[in-house]
């Protein structure tokens, strides 16, 4: 039976981690190791997790009196503790359903493992109380190639699995790096394979401290006011030119996306670049890079 790794980075996470690691040792497939480092938690996570440790052998916590890493630091430290040959993300305020894992590792056992996978599913988004809303990902997440993927986000690390072979063409992380799921989601496009299933697979919980989560109706509203933004994310920008300088310098997609997101490129040229590699934008994004560039 293969053995699959969970990382679970733990930062004041008391309210709701007990629903969490339940529903990940209660899943059809047992054969599992969560492994959880507590990014130096101020509440009862420390005291929880160690309940859950002395009583289950297949929850192992990485102790160290280290500094506060943050999410990414943290989920780089955990893959490189992890020895399995398939590794899956968790929050810590998620609910998992019982199949989650078995799903996962059914889909992936059909994939060739000599290459670098992510396979990743869609989430019920969910309030406070786990109440469905909706779903998040939904179909576009077919949109397969990096070519769909420079400015569009289809992955959610906590419902994503990834091989052995990801692993080690993702680490070392990039210095420039903000979320590891777009991080591994670029990688797995450009090296690898990256299969989705389009069914959710867990229970997205949504409450005032989730770090990064689906926005509300008005937040979504306001940000589309803003007439400050570009077309492209900024932070993303600095993490796309951190992968194609230091990583994939070869890779054409990513000098096109460079130069289509350099200020310094008159908006004639950008557009001609988009209409002639058919790299899709919506219609906000259109309407921002004609008028805002």
């Amino acid at each position: 039976m293969h053995r699959v790794d969970i990382l679970l980075p733990t930062y004041n996470g008391a309210d709701y981690i007990e629903a969490q690691i339940d529903s990940i040792l209660s899943q059809t497939h047992s054969n599992i190791r969560l492994i959880i480092r507590d990014d130096q938690s101020q509440d009862q996570t420390i005291a929880l997790i160690e309940k859950y440790a002395d009583n289950d052998s297949r929850v192992f916590i990485i102790k160290e009196n280290g500094p506060n890493l943050g999410l990414v630091k943290s989920i780089e430290y955990l893959l490189n503790v992890s020895e399995a040959p398939f590794i899956m993300f968790s929050d810590q305020d998620d609910v998992w359903f019982p199949d989650k894992v078995a799903m996962f590792l059914k889909k992936a056992l059909e994939i060739n493992q000599n290459i670098p996978m992510l396979i990743h599913s869609d989430c019920f988004v969910a309030n406070q109380k786990l109440k469905i809303l909706k779903r998040f990902m939904g179909s576009k997440a077919f949109n397969y190639g990096l070519k769909n993927s420079l400015f569009h986000f289809y992955v959610q690390g906590s419902s994503a699995m990834i091989n052995s072979k990801l692993k080690e063409e993702s680490l070392p992380f990039p210095k420039n790096l903000y979320l590891h799921d777009r991080y591994l989601h670029i990688v797995s496009e450009i090296k690898g394979i990256r299969v989705y299933i389009d069914k959710p697979s867990m229970l997205y919980r949504q409450h005032d401290k989730n770090l990064v989560g689906s926005h509300s109706i008005v937040k979504k509203v306001i940000r589309n006011l803003d007439w400050n933004q570009k077309f492209y994310l900024a932070k993303d920008r600095v993490l796309m030119l951190s992968i194609y300088g230091n990583k994939y310098p070869e890779n054409e997609l990513l000098g096109i996306y460079s130069s289509i997101t350099d200020d310094e490129v008159n908006r004639l040229k950008k557009i001609i670049l988009i209409l002639r590699n058919g790299i899709p934008l919506r219609i906000k994004e259109l309407i921002l890079l004609i008028f805002k560039n």
